[in-house]
């Protein structure tokens, strides 16, 4: 079964997302989805916020990620332990919300500038996802686990559809053929959503848009390793968030408090 029939239906999602601007100015946007169920991702953000104390002492106080302050929660949930910054002093690339991070002023790195990292080759990206865990990520497996049932909480309430999906069918790689239905992120749908501000309305910007989005950085190294899920839409064509984008979203955080509004 794709995923896409456990997702949103995106014409629906598409009309609620057009709806919100609709109304008279003076009554305000108008949000008539149903409200996440605030307990579940209060869950995930206190996990979440667990992990990535655990992840500094391990660390002896510094964080094995790039950015200033508190450190990435994707590699955290998908590998148990973040190496970006270990990858910018090499050269290479550091994941999606890390970019976004850097988008948004919070680079540690102020030697460096973003045009100086690289984004992750599709290869890179798919072999991120895959890889097995590293020992220590059996600790992340609450957070994980919380996260995920967050991630389906928002899908409920019709605030999560995103634009990406495992390949499929004989011409998929093994290694995506062999996780289908087994990850409990539902890989390679993004996380960075969820954590930049509890709701993905990727697909919609890609209809919205003619397929240029912009979407998040997770999904946008998802198209271009292959996994887009809406068809007709051009890989090459796909946009991320730009600097002011990334920088609203990650300012805003994951903060359930405030899920059940809109974004402003």
């Amino acid at each position: 079964m794709s995923s896409w029939s456990r997702r949103v239906p995106i014409a629906i999602f598409l009309a609620l997302f057009v709806a919100w601007g609709c109304g008279e100015e003076s009554a305000g946007p108008r949000d008539e989805r149903p409200a996440p169920h605030a307990p579940t991702l209060d869950a995930a953000a206190r996990q979440l916020a667990d992990l990535k104390k655990e992840d500094g002492a391990t660390a002896g106080g510094q964080s094995f990620c790039c950015l200033s302050g508190e450190p990435c929660g994707s590699c955290l949930l998908r590998s148990g332990a973040c190496g970006c910054a270990e990858r910018v002093q090499r050269g290479e690339w550091i994941c999606a919300e890390c970019r976004a991070g850097w988008l948004a002023g919070r680079s540690a790195f102020p030697d460096r500038t973003l045009d100086s990292v690289p984004e992750p080759t599709p290869e890179e990206w798919s072999a991120f996802l895959l890889r097995e865990w590293l020992p220590r990520s059996r600790s992340a497996d609450p957070a994980v686990r919380a996260v995920a049932e967050a991630k389906e909480e928002l899908r409920r309430t019709q605030r999560y559809a995103c634009c990406v999906e495992s390949p499929r069918g004989p011409d998929a790689p093994a290694a995506w053929r062999a996780q289908a239905g087994r990850a409990p992120l539902d890989l390679p749908e993004c996380l960075l959503c969820v954590l930049a501000g509890s709701e993905c309305d990727c697909a919609a910007s890609l209809i919205e848009h003619g397929g240029k989005g912009p979407v998040c950085g997770e999904c946008r190294a998802g198209w271009k390793a292959g996994c887009g899920a809406i068809p007709g839409v051009n890989p090459e064509n796909v946009e991320s968030w730009p600097a002011g984008e990334a920088q609203r979203r990650m300012e805003r955080g994951f903060s359930p408090g405030r899920d059940s509004k809109r974004r402003e």
